[in-house]
Formats: structure tokens, C-alpha cells, sequence
């Protein structure tokens, strides 16, 4: 389970969730609450070091409200919970044994694309 408010790194993320969709498909990622991935770094590699938290709190006039936690690390939102899992779930979908490089590849080209990557 992806504790909130622990630093992991993206490989553990990935990992993670991959093992939660070819243990119980997509009915595991329900179990869980909704939760956000944050890190200082824009540009996210398998190493990054990124944190578990709450999602962005939107108020009454829009703004984004980040978790505590990440503004006191200076931590920006980088990608949802559901953004990961659709990713991750579709690439392993597409080829079961899929890396977490592959992976990680595959979820930069949705952030860019707003599609899925075509895995051969």
C-alpha cells in the first residue's frame, strides 16, 4: 500500500500499482482513497523522489490548494492517482511484463499526447 506523506521514489510507484492491477485488476485501485503524486522535480524519472499526498483542494474561486505536507517541501502535483493507474493498467494491458521504464515512458506520452502510447 502507497502511504501519504512518505517520500518513495517513481519506480516504487509504478511498481505499486502495476502488482495492485495483476493481483485484482481494476477493483484493486478502488480500494484505495484518491491520492495525488507530488514531487520538486518536473521532470520525473524512475529515481525521483516523489510524495504520496491528498489531491489538490480546489476553493471557491478556483485556486489550487496543495496539501500542507507538500508546500512545506516545496513539491509541486505532478500527475492523479487515476492518470497513473489508467496508464499503467493500459501499457500492462498491452504487454504483461512491461518495465517501469516502458512504463514511466508511457505515462510521459499521456501527460504530453493526452492518449495512450501504443506498445508493440
Amino acid at each position: 500500500m502507497l502511504v501519504k506523506n512518505k517520500e518513495v521514489t517513481m519506480r516504487e510507484v509504478i511498481e505499486y500499482v502495476a502488482n495492485l492491477y495483476k493481483e485484482k485488476g481494476m477493483s484493486g485501485f478502488y480500494a484505495d482513497e484518491s491520492w495525488s503524486l507530488y514531487s520538486a522535480d518536473y521532470e520525473i524519472g524512475l529515481d525521483t523522489i516523489c510524495v504520496i499526498e491528498d489531491p489538490v483542494d480546489i476553493d471557491d474561486d478556483d485556486n489550487e490548494i496543495l496539501p500542507e505536507s507538500i508546500v512545506e517541501r516545496n513539491m509541486v502535483f505532478i500527475w492523479s492517482d487515476e492518470l497513473l493507474q489508467d496508464t499503467i493498467s493500459c501499457a500492462i494491458d498491452q504487454k504483461a511484463d512491461a518495465s517501469p521504464e516502458l512504463i514511466l515512458e508511457a505515462i510521459n506520452y499521456y501527460d504530453i499526447n493526452d492518449d495512450f502510447m501504443t506498445i508493440k
